[in-house]
């Protein structure tokens, strides 16, 4: 499905949320272009307007919204939506096509990021059913991501593999990754992720602590000696 039919889809929808209230999508003016190379999709959307609206959230194409850039893990992103507390979602952006492809949720008190969807066409569906009516124990897509995966990704470190389990994987890109880490760091192959998946890529105090050793997505969270008192409580990147 392209961005422009998902669009249509989510237009069209009469919304119930779970208090019974209607919402509605209505299309934004364009306030600007997405710096960069437009691909055709994002030009279609631009035709029709620079974003949409859809109960307290608002989600934009037109380059109004900062992408999330992570110097040596996301060079190039397009800010898609927020969520009012410094952190939001952002398509990665192909650098040498300037297609846009997986949408992550980057967050950053923790420094986390989260797969979320994998076009921006299934993230505009995700909006729309974040605003359908519900079973009380149903949390939307769009919600478990920052919700339920941000505070377990900050405890685990991501999702991966220690390094040192590498050397054996038939995966030759991964064994490659594999000889060039510590023992210690956790390998996030997140080419084929699920909504949830993902890294924490700071430390408590600010400090990068993933790097991104090639093109595909694949994440190395590097695990720095935190101390004795971080070690006995297992908290090495909080501090």
């Amino acid at each position: 499905m392209t961005p422009e039919a998902a669009l249509d889809v989510v237009l069209k929808q009469h919304y119930v949320d779970e208090d019974g209230q209607p919402h509605r999508a209505g299309l934004v003016p364009a306030a600007r272009q997405p710096p960069g190379r437009v691909p055709p999709e994002i030009r279609a959307l631009l035709a029709r307007g620079g974003g949409f609206t859809l109960g307290g959230s608002e989600v934009r194409w037109d380059g109004t919204l900062t992408g999330q850039i992570l110097e040596g893990l996301f060079p190039s992103t397009a800010g898609l939506m927020e969520d009012g507390l410094g952190n939001g979602w952002s398509a990665e952006v192909d650098a040498a096509t300037g297609a846009w492809g997986r949408v992550w949720f980057f967050c950053h008190d923790p420094p986390v990021v989260a797969f979320q969807a994998g076009s921006v066409a299934e993230f505009f569906l995700q909006v729309g059913k974040s605003f359908e009516k519900r079973g009380i124990e149903t949390v939307p897509e769009l919600h478990r991501v920052p919700d339920e995966a941000v505070p377990r990704l900050w405890e685990s470190g991501g999702t991966g593999v220690p390094a040192r389990t590498l050397p054996a994987a038939w995966d030759p890109a991964l064994r490659a990754i594999g000889g060039n880490c510590a023992p210690g760091d956790l390998v996030c192959d997140l080419r084929k992720p699920s909504p949830g998946d993902g890294f924490a890529w700071g430390a408590g105090n600010g400090r990068i602590v993933a790097r991104r050793p090639g093109p595909e997505a694949v994440f190395v969270v590097s695990r720095p000696d935190p101390g004795w008192l971080a070690r006995v409580l297992g908290e090495w990147w909080r501090k």
